[in-house]
């Protein structure tokens, strides 16, 4: 802050263009940051024009343009060769574009000091030689995810449907690009316990400003399953989201056609709604895409981008993408849903049927698990329908949890078969086009009809006794796709049985019985000796007193 010094302004409120401060240049560039659509980063480039940079001091303004009615945050001063900042990049959540919660000062000789901004704000100034006293520690993301939910007290918002009512929610409205078609509607937490019920995602009577003024949401939205309603999603798609809380919730828009008045009383649902972001800081993101025009097809998936400008591309290609109806087979919801009825039909034993009726003919579409689905793989594009049919196998009442077989009928002259089924063991991507086996003759639409129920009767005759869903979605398989279902193995030829060997005890191993073999040998002896004495006896009373 000596008398060499010049001051360099930097303006936290001038985030959309290019301005000349002192004899130096400021390029303004806003972008999100890497890895995470959860927060931006807004990069403000210095170009000193050939003046000493050491020469700068840097001011940062929360104002616009000017210093006079703003309040500086922090001055960076002195800087030395090494600590020449060329650029200052300013973090902020997407749910508090107001907010900086980061200030970063990038030099060309070392990393980027990345400094907390209430440190900075609560210091004014310091030396540029002392900025490593303001630095976060660890990972700048992990950071500014803590960062923010201590600056927003940890609060979340609940997504509800049904009959609970919306409370304590703020939004504000955001334009996107300088054509005034896109613009976002975010929502975030007012209180301890906040609501949003699902009919406000699109159809919110509250009044927005236009410069990101928060307001109330209002409760008792529309519901938006009424006919006629440009705006709606289906309850299914929100079950990942349901009950769920989150940091915040954005909603896009297009507008028809470019905005022509500032004013806050705009029709949200005269606009038509492209994607959806759920920001959760705690775990991920959750993220729909619209995919037809009546709002009955949206899918769980992501945009990617790194700035306003890829967004608006993506916005715009679904958009585009919209203008034509089809006919959406939600495969895993089998109680109905907007804009079709589903009928399912009871009476087999291996098999189960659930018939897709739609209120017109048009092209397919194909959903599983809130995901765009590749069954079937219907090249087509010219191939209308209005009723499809979807077979699941079945053990003991219990379904599978994917179809095996898929058919329905599109209008030609004269109206035509179309079947798909799956191949055993490779999921949704192995599914291939049904088709009668015949030689030498054409596949007629009777023929293929016919061959259908015929490979149904025989999944039924000879999957009924099946015990397990392996083997059941085998044998479909096998059915499906030869002439004839595979015969039943041979029973192996009855094994003649054997008398089992008589068991021979192993010879002993002990050591001999001393004391036994002693005791023996002198009963032995004596019995020896007592013969002898007895024959002697004997002896004498025969033979000698008879000489004598």
């Amino acid at each position: 802050m000596g008398a060499r010094q010049s001051y360099l302004y930097l303006y936290l409120n001038s985030k959309d263009k290019e301005y000349d401060e002192s004899v130096c240049k400021v390029e303004f560039k806003k972008s999100v940051v890497k890895g995470c659509i959860d927060f931006e980063v807004v990069t403000y480039t210095i170009k000193y024009n050939g003046k000493d940079p050491t020469s700068f001091d840097i001011y940062i303004y929360d104002s616009k343009e000017t210093v006079y009615n703003g309040y500086y945050i922090f001055g960076y001063c002195s800087p030395r060769t090494h600590q020449v900042a060329n650029k200052v990049e300013v973090y902020y959540s997407v749910l508090a574009p107001d907010k900086p919660l980061v200030i970063s000062f990038v030099t060309e000789s070392t990393n980027p000091y990345n400094c907390d901004f209430d440190k900075l704000k609560n210091a004014r100034w310091d030396w540029a030689a002392y900025i490593t006293e303001y630095l976060i520690k660890g990972d700048i993301l992990d950071y500014l995810k803590e960062k923010y939910k201590k600056l927003n007290l940890n609060k979340t918002i609940e997504l509800v449907d049904g009959n609970k009512e919306t409370k304590d929610v703020k939004g504000f409205k955001q334009e996107i690009g300088e054509e005034n078609k896109d613009y976002r509607i975010i929502y975030i937490p007012n209180g301890k316990e906040s609501v949003l019920n699902s009919n406000c995602l699109f159809s919110s009577e509250t009044k927005f400003d236009d410069k990101n003024k928060q307001a109330i949401v209002q409760n008792g939205c529309k519901d938006p399953s009424a006919k006629g309603v440009k705006n709606q999603i289906d309850p299914y798609y929100l079950t990942s989201v349901k009950g769920q809380f989150f940091d915040g919730i954005i909603v896009y828009f297009a507008r028809d056609e470019g905005k022509k008045d500032s004013s806050p009383n705009e029709h949200h649902d005269k606009s038509t709604a492209l994607y959806l972001e759920f920001i959760d800081l705690r775990k991920k993101d959750i993220c729909f895409q619209r995919k037809d025009k009546a709002g009955c097809c949206w899918v769980e998936e992501k945009i990617e981008y790194d700035n306003d400008s890829k967004l608006l591309e993506s916005l715009k290609k679904i958009n585009d993408n919209i203008k034509e109806e089809v006919n959406t087979v939600i495969i895993d919801n089998k109680n109905g849903y907007n804009g079709v009825t589903v009928k399912p039909e009871d009476g087999k034993t291996a098999y189960k049927k659930y018939t897709y009726t739609f209120e017109k003919e048009n092209k397919l579409y194909f959903i599983f698990g809130r995901k765009e689905s590749e069954i079937p793989k219907i090249n087509e594009g010219s191939l209308k329908t209005s009723k499809v049919e979807v077979y699941f196998l079945k053990i003991k009442g219990r379904e599978d949890e994917q179809p095996f077989l898929i058919s329905f009928e599109y209008k030609e002259s004269p109206e035509k078969t179309k079947a798909y089924h799956f191949k055993y063991g490779f999921g949704f991507e192995g599914w291939i086009e049904f088709e009668v086996k015949k030689k030498d003759e054409k596949q007629t639409q009777e023929d293929l009809k016919k061959e259908i129920k015929n490979k149904l009767d025989e999944i039924e005759g000879n999957g009924s006794c099946s015990t397990d869903l392996h083997t059941l979605q085998f044998m479909a398989y096998q059915i499906l796709t030869t002439d004839k279902p595979p015969p039943a193995p041979a029973a192996p030829p009855p094994k003649k049985e054997n008398r089992p060997d008589l068991y021979v005890p192993d010879p002993t191993t002990q050591p001999p019985n001393w004391w036994l073999i002693i005791g023996c040998s002198v009963g032995g002896f004596l019995l020896l000796v007592a013969l002898v004495v007895g024959y002697c006896i004997y002896w004498y009373n025969t033979t000698i007193k008879l000489l004598t």
